[in-house]
């Protein structure tokens, strides 16, 4: 057990020093087009969330940039029928774009917990995640959000992402094992 886990803390830390915990999200990343924009006209987006997007930038479009600031920390835990527990801190940088130039506009952190059952049968992962904490805190920017709108974003966001990674572990994906000679 221990030298499981130490080859598990090294791919972690691996993972964060290589920066391979990113997430972009553009007006060009299907599915939240409409959401990353200043100007809401009969839809819902950002700037109802947070009135000052458009009212300091009006028909802009948000770029929202995610990158991890440790690496994450996985607990296996016997708790409702056994659960394993990754907790992932990051830092969100939001810019806003006129089409011609880009301006960064706030620097967010997060933190995540994540309760996630997971089943593995003949190499295929299915199972349901629980985002048990998803809070973002202000760390600088021009743009000044308040908690309460950020707890709002938080409360939208792990919704969001809880919906969309249960929807893709209820149905299952395989798990990318490499071919070749197995190696005792």
């Amino acid at each position: 057990m221990y030298f499981r886990k130490k080859i598990i803390d090294a791919a972690k830390l691996t993972a964060k020093r290589q920066r391979l915990i990113r997430l972009h999200l553009s007006p060009s990343t299907e599915g939240v087009a409409q959401f990353l924009r200043t100007s809401c006209e009969g839809s819902f987006c950002l700037a109802d969330l947070v009135p000052q997007l458009a009212e300091t930038y009006p028909n802009h479009t948000l770029e929202l940039s995610l990158a991890a600031t440790r690496a994450p920390a996985v607990l296996f835990s016997e708790k409702k029928g056994g659960v394993i527990s990754v907790n992932l801190g990051g830092v969100i940088v939001v810019f806003v774009s006129d089409g011609v130039r880009r301006k960064q506009a706030a620097v967010l952190d997060m933190d995540v917990v994540a309760d996630a059952k997971l089943n593995l049968q003949n190499q295929n992962i299915s199972g349901s995640v629980e985002l048990t904490k998803f809070d973002l805190t202000s760390r600088s920017g021009s743009l000044k959000i308040s908690q309460d709108e950020l707890s709002d974003i938080a409360l939208l966001v792990s919704q969001m992402v809880e919906n969309m990674l249960n929807e893709m572990l209820s149905n299952g994906f395989p798990l990318p094992l490499p071919h070749g000679r197995n190696r005792i």
